[in-house]
């Protein structure tokens, strides 16, 4: 018989005990994985984010109002009461994992690259749920009542969710002028009992459902996130110019990213899916589980919620002899919770 054909097996580790053709895989995987992780994460750098190094809790202070008085000759000054408490905060129980395993003569068939795409996809859902997670914890502290004299969420500060009568179950299909019109006025409405409790006027945030989104851009009164207007016509580009089809300035003729935003009384405003939709109650960890069949979108400030990350993104790959292929795990750690719910308000349909 002739000779096999000698293959440079380039991403065998000659130094291991063992050596296999796959050794020198996870540094590409981790780092393709990693990379698309932050690429589509959208909500973590809105809210109160920390990492943890130990534990599985981290601890919040709140604090509200210092009062003052008018000093009188001779008085001494004793100091005032001042209400203060403590949140807890916690990781999930379980870590969250995403997986594949790829089969060796697949892969020795295949005409393309496979685990790239596969790493990609993993990151990509680790982050959407992350995401997902994120948007449910902000609805469930705009449903939280307050506790005197921390004043709770919801439009009327009693964990009340926002509607209007534009916002009709149509809505989520085909959104309207007159529902995008509505949704400004609920911000307005938001903005006025945030300003009447002292919530800090940045890091100011609104998501709605893409359609809804749209809708808003479609009214021509916003400006963009990158300072345009959107809106006017062609001939008055570039002062009121649509980026996405301004012919007369073709330099901001460009797609628009996850993190496009349109403007709003210093709210900032984002589309998502991530916005959930249905119920979920008994199917998700009690922390996340609810019924948003009627969210239309989220209005918040960053201190609405915290959100908490034990493992960022760690990645294991594993030689799996009894199926001829590579298993590829990446997974993730994290968790939350409502820290001050006056931050938060849910808008519904009717």
């Amino acid at each position: 018989m002739p000779s096999p054909v000698q293959q440079v097996r380039f991403l065998t580790n000659i130094a291991a005990a063992s050596p296999t053709p796959t050794d020198m895989l996870l540094p590409v995987f981790g780092g393709e994985v990693l990379v698309a992780y932050m690429n589509h994460l959208q909500f973590t750098n809105k809210v109160n984010h920390r990492t943890i190094a130990t534990g599985v809790e981290a601890k919040f202070p709140a604090t509200w109002k210092v009062s003052s008085d008018i000093h009188q000759a001779g008085e001494l000054i004793l100091g005032s009461d001042v209400a203060t408490r403590e949140y807890s905060i916690y990781l999930d129980s379980r870590p969250r994992v995403a997986s594949f395993e790829v089969d060796d003569i697949d892969e020795m068939l295949a005409h393309f690259d496979v685990r790239s795409p596969l790493s990609q996809a993993s990151g990509q859902e680790l982050a959407e749920q992350v995401d997902k997670n994120i948007a449910k914890l902000l609805i469930k502290a705009s449903r939280t009542a307050g506790t005197t004299p921390f004043p709770g969420g919801g439009i009327d500060q009693n964990g009340t969710a926002a509607t209007d009568t534009a916002f009709t179950a149509n809505v989520l299909t085909i959104a309207t002028a007159a529902a995008a019109q509505a949704f400004l006025n609920v911000i307005e409405r938001t903005v006025i009992v945030w300003d009447q409790n002292n919530v800090p006027t940045n890091d100011r945030y609104a998501v709605c459902r893409p359609e809804l989104w749209y809708a808003l851009r479609r009214l021509g009164t916003l400006i963009s996130g990158s300072g345009y207007t959107f809106g006017g016509t062609n001939a008055q580009a570039p002062a009121m110019g649509n980026k996405d089809w301004d012919s007369v300035n073709p330099q901001i003729n460009k797609f628009m990213s996850k993190d496009e935003y349109l403007l709003h009384l210093g709210v900032q405003i984002y589309r998502s899916t991530f916005v959930p939709g249905t119920n979920t109650t008994g199917l998700e960890d009690s922390k996340y589980a609810g019924d948003y069949t009627k969210t239309l979108g989220i209005i918040w400030q960053k201190d609405a919620i915290a959100h908490l990350q034990k493992l960022g993104i760690v990645t294991e790959t594993g030689r799996d002899i009894r199926a001829q292929g590579d298993l590829v795990i990446a997974k993730t750690m994290t968790g939350g919770g409502t820290l001050r719910p006056v931050c938060a308000v849910e808008v519904i349909t009717q």
